[in-house]
This record gives structure tokens, sequence and C-alpha cells, in this order.
């Protein structure tokens, strides 16, 4: 410890991790905290059995000087900070590796780039994944479309002049080349989109006589933005239950959610039924601690009634559910019963990852249709090359998106997105991702 600090309240916190003691210790005793002790150590048993390992720590708190006036004032920045360190997706990674040294280092998170999958929203993802062309390349590429637009207006310009038979037969030409003739047609399947919908949006294109490149990129924009739905009000909701198959991203996404209406200086509530790992439920709470927001673990379905009543001053109120298999129905019916129990206070959200095969999408959702639940939230976006099985699966459900989530960072990596910011996802990850 420095010479110069000053301490004058010291408080130890024996907890099973370091968020909670260090959550706890700067609820009660503010932000100028020092670590006077760090120790694991073993509690309760009998005769050296069946201990438990705990944490151990001791923090004083520093007297505050002049020049420490601007910290005090960011303490909300520093909690959000916090919030971003603890932001890792549900893919078995625990939270003590979220702190890495003795001391709690509070700084901007700084999510590591992906390099090896590219990513339509990160606007330098393309210069960091891409493999740098060779100059020469391309010139020759713009000068090869440079040359394609010059002959496509002197062909426009030649059919203005010719007579009307002409330029009906060369337009009824254009019409008939089908879409597999086309590059960008074909990106369309492999990016989760059905062959009916994939004809769709050619008929679609021709009817706007979209014939370049750049047209027919702006007619799939146009497409998806009159074929998908947001549900732009969700977070006006009182209550929203997330559900969905294990791995997808649930409790994170319920603290980024929170930690949106947190920021608006709401009053929030957890309540978490995932008692089949305890990690989550570790991890809910440590997330609650730092927003210094209430938390219920409910067991069945007459404890959740209860939790609701409890929180009913509360301004929002976010439920976490256990992963369960949509092949199980043993487990879908017990989710069945608290979805009953509020069914007309509550918005149910499925939760999906954009990694899995249009295939798992479908068969997911018509399992958690006998659940019910109200929209969509589509996690990973940043670990997937395009997001075509939203527009198949609303296509096919009418089913609107409530969320996306493009990262691990809590709470930045969370949008409610519009129909022209996913399409523009769409239409950049199909003119970047492989064919």
């Amino acid at each position: 410890m420095g010479k110069n600090i000053k301490i004058k309240e010291q408080r130890t916190y024996i907890e099973d991790d370091y968020q909670l003691a260090y959550s706890k210790a700067r609820r009660e005793l503010g932000p100028n905290l020092v670590i006077l002790e760090k120790k694991d150590v073993k509690v309760g048993g009998f005769l050296g059995l069946f201990t438990k390992k705990k944490i151990r720590v001791t923090y004083g708190v520093e007297e505050v000087v002049e020049k420490k006036k601007e910290f005090l004032d960011s303490e909300n920045k520093d909690i959000l900070d916090l919030l971003k360190k603890m932001g890792f997706e549900d893919n078995g990674k625990k939270n003590n590796n979220i702190i890495q040294n003795e001391e709690l280092d509070i700084k901007q998170h700084e999510p590591k780039e992906n390099i090896g999958t590219y990513t339509p929203y990160k606007l330098n993802n393309f210069k960091n994944n891409k493999k740098e062309e060779d100059i020469e390349s391309i010139k020759n590429k713009i000068k090869e479309e440079i040359q394609a637009e010059i002959k496509l207006e002197l062909q426009k310009e030649l059919l203005q002049n010719k007579p009307k038979e002409v330029c009906d037969s060369s337009k009824l030409i254009l019409q008939n080349t089908s879409c597999e003739d086309n590059d960008i047609f074909k990106k369309l399947k492999y990016n989760d989109v059905s062959n009916e919908i994939v004809c769709d949006i050619e008929k679609y294109i021709k009817n706007k006589d979209y014939v370049t490149d750049t047209e027919i990129y702006r007619g799939i924009r146009e497409y998806f933005v009159e074929n998908i739905e947001i549900k732009e009000k969700i977070l006006e909701s009182k209550i929203i239950m997330l559900v969905g198959p294990t791995g997808v991203g649930k409790t994170t996404s319920c603290a980024k959610i929170v930690a949106k209406k947190w920021q608006l200086e709401k009053s929030v509530a957890f309540i978490t039924a995932d008692t089949y790992r305890l990690e989550a439920v570790s991890q809910l709470k440590a997330y609650a601690n730092i927003m210094q927001a209430p938390i219920e673990v409910v067991r069945e379905a007459e404890e959740l009634v209860d939790a609701i009543k409890k929180f009913k001053d509360k301004d929002f109120i976010i439920m976490d559910t256990a992963g369960r298999s949509p092949k199980n129905k043993e487990q879908m019916d017990e989710l069945k019963v608290y979805v009953e129990k509020l069914e007309k206070e509550i918005d149910v959200c499925l939760v999906l990852s954009a990694t899995s095969k249009l295939s798992v999408l479908y068969e997911t959702i018509e399992k958690f249709k006998y659940i019910g639940f109200t929209s969509i939230i589509f996690t990973k976006l940043d670990e997937t090359t395009g997001i075509g099985a939203l527009l198949s699966i609303y296509k096919k459900y009418k089913i609107p998106i409530s969320f996306i989530t493009t990262g691990q960072c809590v709470p930045d990596d969370i949008e409610l997105p519009t129909k022209e910011r996913l399409s523009e996802i769409f239409v950049e990850g199909l003119k970047n991702g492989s064919s």
C-alpha cells in the first residue's frame, strides 16, 4: 500500500466469488475502495469435512482528497464498465475468469476482434478479416465494373431508340433469365433463404426492372424491409420472460436488457427459474448486485406469483429460465406452467442463436409454440456471416423480432433493431460472405 493512502474505514467480506464481495463493498462503502487483504478460506463443515471454499476480502475506504472528485462524479460509468467486464455469453466460461488481477481494474471494455468470421455490423471488420488483395487485382476489378456499367448504359440508350417490339423482346430475354445465372441469388441460398423466397425476391426485382448488381442489392434490401417485422415497444412491457434451448445466451441477454432499463433510471428486478445451473444463478446475482437490483430465485409457479407481487412497485422485471430441450416434453410442460401463471401480464421472448441451421431453428420454434411466445431474440450475430434465417422465419411464422445481440459486452452488445438496420446487416452479409 502506498504511503500517501489514508484509510478511514475497513470491512471484511466472505463470499462465493470476488464479484459479489466487490459489489457489496462498493454498495456499502462507496467507490474509494482499497484491497487490504484477499484470501481463499474454507467455511462450514464438520471436523474438516464438507467445507465450502469461499473468498475473504478486506477492503479499506480511502480518505478522499480533492483530486478524487472527478472519480466520484463518474460512479455510474464505473458500474457500467464493471458490467462490461462481466459480459460473457453463456458458453461455459466461469465468472471467476473475469477478474484477472488482485485489484479490480475498471477500464473501458474492449472486446477482441473476431478474426475468423465476417461480422456485418462492424464497420472495420472487412478490413480486419478479409486478406489484403493485390493492388493490381483491385484496379482490374474496378475497371471491369466501370466497363459493365458503361455497357449497360449503352444498351439502355440503344433500346430507347429502337422500335417498341425490339424493346419488349429485349426485356423479355432479361425476365426469362433464371436466378441460377446470378451469383447474388446463389448467395441468398447459402444464407439460409429458402428456394421459395429466393424465387419471390427474383420476381420482386424483375418487377422493379432492376438489372445491375447495385440495383439487385437495393431490391433485396427493399424486399427485406417489406417482409420483416419488429416488436418496437418491447421495452415498454412490465415483465419479460426469456425462454429457449440451452446455450443460446439467455442469462447474458437478461442482464443486457435490464441494464438498458437501468440506464434509463428505471427501477428493475430479476427473477430466475434456472435452478439447474448454479453458475447461471451466481452470474445473474452478480449482475443484480452491481446494479443494486433485487433478485428472486423461484422453483415452482406459485413462487413466481409471489415474486411478481413482491416486485409490484418496480418499473421493469425480467425472468430468466433454464435451457430446455424442445424434444423433452416434461421440461416443456414445466415451462408452460410458468407462462400460464402470468399469461396476461408477460411478454415471452424466444431466444435463438443466429449460428444455428435453419432446420434446427424451425424445429425449435415448432416445439416452443406449445409454450407460447410473442417475439424472437436473435443472439450471436457476431458469429455468423448472414441473417437470412430471420427472413425465412418471418415469412413462415410471422413472428416479430424484439432484440438482436452482437457480442458479449453488457450492456452495449444488444439492440432494438429497425427494419432498415436488419436489411443492411443482411445485404452486407451477402456482399462479403462466401457463396
